[in-house]
């Protein structure tokens, strides 16, 4: 258990009275400075600085759900705010990405989808006319529910039994779609054993999992209360596990699969969730499981040491601290821009697939193996590292050329099954690698990762290890000639469905890559892998500003790197 206090109070964000009691009993009884700030009513100055927020980090406990309390005014606000806390640098935790995710049920089953993860099959729509058509497009089964895009404890889920009942319901104009006119239409799966499954996350990682059975006579995708109109279509709200005990639901504790669990932590690390619960079910048609919700606003279950055998309370709490402790050194006295500049600069290392990087030293204890590498990138992981770059090198270049070296790609494969946060900065020869063959290797690592492979591009290195190998070795400018149309490749086959290429160097014609890299948050600028490359001539730093992502630079001076910048 953490003891520091930070020098700054917590700020908890919040508009509901009554659910986060417990978590403001455990802060007073550790004597923890926190302010509670009113999500209802709230203000911020665009203009003020970092030095002006009195607070060590900001915990977003806002909910979806507020338009139910009279407190719709809260709902989009808080995303301004949060993107204004982090535009000053102020450490918050369920931040707007994944605030803006609890926005929309849509965006979540994108977020699924791009994971290549199981949800219940679905259709958005922004008219309640397009319902009927919906299900009929997407050749959904009944029963199906119209589901609010926001919805929050449930609200806004309506459940149909048939085509008939869902097209009489929209020329009744009863079909509501919610407070931003969005909803999904989606298959109601019977659940397996009568219950749904929420798994809680701290952090990114597993916390604890609790199955919840609905009541009898109750909707039985979420665990709420329910009542019925006179039309026997059912009304879902107040679907939110946490309150299982006061709505009459039996909560159990368990354990899912571990294959399930490493799923909801993708999907938990993907969605940029803090604190949440990731709800699913096992449909009792197939048997298989599917995800459903995604939900930034865990209050964790009633009486917890009874139902899961210890107080979850205890732990975040001992979060919240570290995450403050983290950034204490703004509190004294560190200006705004040299913060930011902190919290912009990531990490890495470089895995020494050859065994150290001392030419002069025989043995440095670093063993070309792979138990080696993969200990030392767990670890490097483990302690706050970001990144780890994948020397490719067929040769030996430190050790001596019959020393072991080891292949950058298949440890990079093997790696990505190991890891959970650091980015695979795998090295790459144009001349080495077909493209459209290592767009394909690439797409599925980076699946694997979870989105977490990137590319650096050495256009040329070491004449004798490619006379050994049998690849090209181009003169300077042809092999920045031979680079462009292989990136050409690469980032085709990587974004086109179908993809036709004829160059001086490669051709491709009717290329098909499937599955393509993940799409995620952080690549919303540019949907693939980060590519990397480095060079000093003209024709090496046109082609990385042209067709590259980052620039990769020797640990020279600032005075250096400047003018090359």
């Amino acid at each position: 258990m953490s003891t520091t206090r930070p020098e700054q109070p917590l700020a908890i964000y919040h508009e509901h009275p009554d659910w986060f009691k417990p978590l403001f009993t455990e802060l007073e009884r550790r004597g923890i400075p926190y302010e509670r700030l009113d999500a209802a009513s709230h203000s911020f100055d665009p203009s003020e600085t970092v030095e002006d927020v009195p607070f060590s980090l900001v915990f977003n406990r806002a909910s979806p759900s507020a338009y139910l309390r009279g407190h719709a005014q809260s709902t989009f606000y808080t995303l301004h705010w949060l993107r204004h806390l982090e535009r000053l640098g102020i450490p918050t935790v369920n931040g707007s990405p994944v605030y803006s995710l609890e926005l929309s049920k849509a965006s979540q089953l994108d977020l699924l989808q791009s994971l290549g993860l199981p949800y219940p099959r679905a259709r958005a729509i922004n008219n309640p006319a397009r319902a009927v058509d919906a299900v009929r497009e997407a050749k959904l089964r009944y029963p199906v529910l119209i589901k609010a895009n926001i919805g929050g404890s449930g609200a806004g889920i309506v459940r149909y039994d048939s085509e008939a009942a869902l097209a009489d319901a929209v020329a009744r104009d009863e079909v509501r779609l919610g407070v931003d006119s969005t909803a999904l239409v989606q298959e109601a799966a019977p659940l397996r054993d009568g219950h749904i499954t929420r798994v809680e996350t701290l952090d990114g990682d597993y916390l604890y999992a609790i199955n919840v059975f609905p009541a009898v006579g109750s909707f039985d995708l979420c665990p709420a209360d329910a009542c019925q109109r006179t039309d026997g279509v059912e009304l879902v709200r107040g679907a939110c596990a946490v309150d299982a005990p006061k709505t009459g639901l039996r909560v159990e504790g368990t354990t899912p699969p571990r294959a399930i669990i490493e799923e909801v932590e993708r999907i938990s690390r993907a969605a940029h969730l803090d604190v949440g619960g990731i709800e699913f079910l096992v449909d009792d048609r197939d048997g298989k499981h599917y995800f459903y919700d995604i939900n930034a606003l865990s209050n964790f279950v009633a009486d917890a040491p009874n139902v899961i055998g210890f107080d979850p309370f205890v732990r975040l709490v001992d979060y919240l601290l570290r995450r403050a402790q983290s950034v204490e050194r703004r509190a004294q006295g560190e200006s705004a821009n040299t913060l930011h500049a902190q919290r912009s600069t990531r990490y890495a290392d470089w895995l020494p697939v050859f065994g150290g990087w001392l030419r002069n030293v025989e043995d440095e204890r670093m063993s070309a193996s792979w138990d080696y590498v993969k200990r030392l990138a767990q670890r490097s992981e483990e302690i706050g590292y970001d990144i780890t770059l994948i020397a490719e090198l067929l040769l030996n270049d430190i050790k001596g050329i019959e020393a072991p070296s080891l292949d950058a790609w298949s440890t990079a494969a093997a790696l990505a099954a190991v890891t959970a946060r650091l980015e695979l900065m795998v090295a790459v020869r144009p001349s080495f690698h077909p493209p459209a063959i290592l767009a394909k290797q690439a797409a599925n690592i980076d699946r694997i990762s979870n989105g977490r492979l990137a590319l650096n591009v050495v256009s040329a290195w070491w004449k004798d290890e490619a006379r050994r190998y049998g690849a090209a070795f181009d003169d300077h400018d042809d092999r920045y000639a031979r680079t462009s149309e292989w990136l050409d490749v690469i980032d085709g086959a990587w974004h086109q469905a179908s993809f036709d290429y004829k160059g001086s160097y490669y051709r491709a014609e009717e290329l098909i890559l499937e599955p393509k890299p993940v799409v995620t948050r952080a690549r919303h600028h540019r949907p693939r892998p980060t590519i990397y490359a480095g060079g000093e001539s003209e024709a090496a730093k046109t082609l990385i500003a042209r067709k590259c992502d980052a620039y990769v630079m020797h640990g020279d001076p600032p005075e250096i790197i400047a003018p090359k910048i």
